[in-house]
């Protein structure tokens, strides 16, 4: 995903806004910004699965629970993110 520009008010990510799944080999750019809770890069939030191998070069806005890569995931391995989080 390239120059994604994704909002809204909680559960807000690039690939996945809320829910459970494995995300693997990604790579998002854009913003993201949430008016509430759970604001990632690449997901929003997830209660199982794993983000791995992945890469977000975001903007992340958000109130609570804000993150380059997921605002919450269980899981997160070999992944970063560059860019900013607020």
């Amino acid at each position: 995903f390239t120059n994604a520009t994704i909002v809204g008010n909680q559960y807000v990510g690039i690939v996945m806004a809320n829910g459970r799944a494995n995300i693997t080999n990604v790579t998002v750019n854009g913003s993201v910004t949430a008016n509430s809770w759970y604001a990632g890069g690449i997901a929003g939030n997830s209660d199982f699965g794993t983000i791995s191998n992945s890469v977000a070069n975001v903007t992340v806005v958000g109130t609570f629970y804000v993150g380059g890569v997921a605002g919450g995931f269980p899981n997160i391995s070999n992944s970063y993110s560059s860019g900013t989080v607020s």
